[in-house]
């Protein structure tokens, strides 16, 4: 019988869900405009201006009326529509939240969002309303289609609006704290590959049905391409000898994230605030609350059979990496005392001096 092997229960420990900086009430202030950038996207859809197509005309006429009118009307949308909608597009917004994937979170959100669309509710509450920016002799089959194409253009601005702000938010944090060299960047690509070439080994040898699905996420982070265009690429092609594990664009991307928010912690000025503390928890937990790490795991971990393979993979890669990183931290934190303990003694008197 195959042996089973235990799993680090401790994998799920350091997951958090990032918080998010866009909320209800934001899209609420916001929703009148991103009603009326739906209606403008429908306008100018090009789909819809086809020569031969049946419906796409009067539609993208019905849109452009309503545009015009709500932009100049001195009438805002009713309250409670504004209010309804908010309530119902924030709900599928955030359905995904508790999710420990961001391919998982992005099936809930549109999962939710189906069962939103499939409500007339909606439709017929924004038909109402319509009505009154328009000409009495509309047809109401095509503004009901109008419509339909108006809800789904509005839950995509939706659900932008809140990943770039949030995603803004976090690069902007990133970009004003740290900045990696050329050199920084050809050294984290170099030693990037240690982190697959490491935890694949370690599954090998275990060799169950999920350490086979480990190894099918690592294998996708090597990088099998012959571009060596990035200056990254072609000094680390220089360095290897034959057996370096190359990582993959889309892998270094992940890497570079997580290594971000390591550089921003660890930090010599900061020795101080770390005495006595274990500081691998935070540090791990930070990381995974960043959206942009997640989204990058996602470009590698697609093919995952399950999100908890996928999730639980992304644990074992972050924590190998932040221990490493606190290895070499704490190394140059040695050194650094070395140098100042030396540099004192070179200063100070002989003990013949000291007596005179």
């Amino acid at each position: 019988p195959q042996r089973k092997v235990k799993e680090n229960v401790k994998s799920k420990s350091g997951f958090t869900r990032p918080s998010p900086l866009y909320n209800k009430l934001l899209l609420q202030r916001d929703l009148t405009g991103l009603i009326i950038e739906a209606l403008h996207q429908v306008a100018e859809d090009v789909n819809l201006k086809v020569k031969n197509s049946v419906h796409g005309h009067a539609i993208t006429t019905i849109a452009t009326t309503l545009v015009c009118n709500l932009q100049s009307s001195d009438t805002p949308l009713p309250k409670s529509l504004i209010e309804q909608l908010t309530s119902k597009i924030w709900y599928f917004l955030s359905l995904g939240d508790s999710e420990r994937t961001y391919s998982a979170q992005n099936e809930m959100v549109w999962h939710g969002f189906f069962n939103m669309w499939v409500d007339r509710k909606t439709t017929d509450d924004l038909i109402h309303v319509f009505m009154d920016f328009l000409p009495s002799d509309t047809n109401i089959d095509e503004l009901f289609k109008t419509v339909r194409i108006c809800i789904f253009n509005l839950a995509v601005l939706a659900r932008t609006q809140r990943d770039t702000m949030d995603y803004q938010s976090e690069t902007a944090e990133s970009a004003s704290t740290i900045e990696l060299s050329i050199e920084e960047e050809q050294a984290l690509r170099y030693f990037a590959g240690y982190f697959p070439y490491n935890l694949k080994k370690k599954y090998v040898r275990r060799d169950n049905i999920k350490c086979r699905a480990y190894i099918s996420i690592l294998d996708d982070m090597r990088d099998d391409s012959q571009n060596v265009s990035d200056i990254s690429k072609q000094w680390v092609s220089k360095q290897d000898r034959g057996g370096l594990f190359a990582v993959s664009d889309a892998s270094y991307l992940f890497f570079k994230h997580v290594e971000i928010v390591c550089a921003k912690h660890l930090r010599t000025c900061q020795i101080d605030g770390y005495n006595g503390k274990n500081i691998q928890q935070p540090l791990v937990g930070d990381i995974l609350s960043k959206k942009c790490v997640h989204k990058a795991w996602s470009t590698i971990s697609r093919k995952a059979i399950s999100d908890e393979v996928a999730a639980t993979l992304l644990n074992n890669v972050v924590r190998l990496y932040v221990t490493i990183r606190c290895f070499s931290f704490a190394k140059s934190i040695v050194e650094l005392y070395k140098s100042k303990k030396k540099a004192h003694i070179k200063g100070s008197k002989g003990l013949r001096k000291s007596l005179t």
